[in-house]
């Protein structure tokens, strides 16, 4: 278990349609950078490592049914991240989701509720132990104060699983299960606070409490002093804790 905290800036691309009751098809573009400063997800500090992240998504969404204070919606899209250093950790999938939303009036600041199942492929360049899918169903509420501010919070419950059954395993001796170890389940809860600058700029906070699975990267058994850079490093020609 533990507790993440992130702060963003989500800028809407240019070609993103607003979404107004009336509208039945969306479609978006989103591209941005992340740095993560733990990307092995390492509880020891020198096992760490650093990287940046660009991401692109093309994203669409089918109302299947729109009234002023309930929708629901089909969505599918692809993405692609690109990791700078760590280059065998770049990715790419497809993306589906179903979203209902109720709001308890028509007016701003009516407080809402939403339900929502996701689902995502995962494709990584040169880690096969990584590759899978990940599966989440979320709950939230929420409410606006004015047009500029806004709370939300929830629960989440994660899932992911890996899609290798045979992934490349070290020569010697074997001491964990490859295809275990991106077999994830996670429960999260959740609060956000968002900010809009203006209709394309919002800045948010999320922090999440979560208790479950996490799977962190190790040193080599063969090279303590080197880290691993990616899951292809584990099962390749070294061993190492994972």
């Amino acid at each position: 278990h533990g507790i993440r905290v992130a702060l963003a800036l989500c800028v809407a691309a240019a070609c993103q349609q607003p979404a107004i009751a009336d509208q039945l098809f969306g479609f978006n573009v989103d591209a941005g950078i992340r740095w993560e400063d733990n990307l092995s997800l390492s509880p020891s500090g020198n096992d760490k490592v650093d990287d940046v992240t660009a991401h692109v998504g093309f994203n669409g969404d089918y109302k299947v049914f729109a009234t002023d204070t309930r929708q629901f919606t089909i969505g599918a899209g692809v993405y692609y991240d690109a990791v700078v250093d760590t280059t065998e950790l770049s990715n790419y999938g497809g993306k589906l989701s179903l979203l209902y939303r109720h709001e308890f009036d028509t007016s701003l600041t009516a407080p809402w509720f939403s339900m929502g199942v996701d689902g995502q492929t995962l494709k990584y360049k040169d880690s096969d132990i990584r590759d899978g899918y990940i599966v989440t169903g979320t709950a939230t509420i929420g409410k606006r104060f004015n047009s500029k501010l806004g709370i939300s919070g929830g629960y989440k419950y994660f899932l992911r699983r890996s899609t290798k059954s045979h992934p490349h395993r070290p020569k010697g001796p074997v001491w964990v299960n490859a295809k275990k170890i991106y077999d994830l389940n996670r429960h999260n809860i959740f609060a956000r606070i968002d900010f809009a600058m203006n209709e394309a700029t919002t800045f948010y906070g999320d922090l999440t409490y979560f208790d479950g699975d996490v799977a962190a990267s190790g040193r080599s058994f063969n090279n303590g002093g080197q880290f691993p850079r990616a899951s292809d490093t584990m099962f390749g020609d070294r061993k190492s804790v994972v």
